[in-house]
């Protein structure tokens, strides 16, 4: 609810056509840039599109590493029309109001742009910091993490090029990012498992999706 608050506060605030929703750990290509302004431009005056889509990078343990996997959103609405009612529950995703009672995800628009996701490329120690920090907000005790911890199979290698405001910043490292050999995935990843070997299968994302697809 915290998050949702603070949210809604700089949404309220922006004055603009659209509303572009960016969390700290979050970073866009430069390449990107005039291909998500074209997007906005193209689809202001469409009743249809509501929200704009992108992919996403959910980096993980090294920069050369990020998660694939139906339990890691793959893609998110970050950019809303300010013209339409709507709010946010939490800090993730947004709900249009049609009435007073109920609401429901935006109808949205993927562009092809993908979020840098860099949270979990920081190290164990400032992680565990973070941790202890904001896990009173969900009125959990927080849980030590280690990221050896968590199913070798999601890893996969990235292959493009690192925004350049973040590339100082990024951790050295060389190849895949390694974790406990001797992990046994729980119940949760197992399952995990299987969705992905479906969406083989079918070619389809059985990821979680905050917004409808148009």
């Amino acid at each position: 609810y915290v998050y949702g608050q603070q949210k809604m506060i700089a949404q309220f605030n922006c004055t603009g056509d659209w509303s572009f929703y960016i969390e700290g750990d979050e970073i866009y290509h430069e390449d990107d840039l005039d291909k998500i302004k074209k997007s906005m431009k193209t689809y202001l005056d469409d009743p249809d599109v509501e929200a704009l889509v992108f992919d996403f990078y959910h980096f993980y343990g090294n920069a050369n590493s990020f998660l694939n996997s139906p339990g890691w959103y793959r893609s998110e609405a970050r950019i809303i029309k300010n013209s339409i009612r709507s709010y946010a529950p939490d800090g993730l995703f947004w709900l249009v109001l049609d009435s007073n009672k109920k609401g429901r995800y935006p109808r949205a628009k993927k562009i092809g742009v993908s979020c840098y996701h860099y949270g979990w490329v920081r190290t164990e120690e400032q992680m565990n910091l973070k941790s202890a920090k904001i896990q009173k907000y969900w009125g959990e005790r927080p849980v030590k993490i280690d990221y050896s911890q968590i199913d070798q199979s999601i890893i996969k290698e990235f292959q493009g090029s690192h925004p350049e405001i973040v590339r100082d910043w990024l951790p050295r490292a060389d190849g895949l990012f390694k974790t406990d050999p001797s992990y046994k995935p729980t119940l949760k990843q197992k399952k995990h498992r299987f969705l992905l070997k479906l969406e083989k299968l079918f070619g389809i994302d059985l990821s979680k999706k905050h917004f409808k697809l148009i």
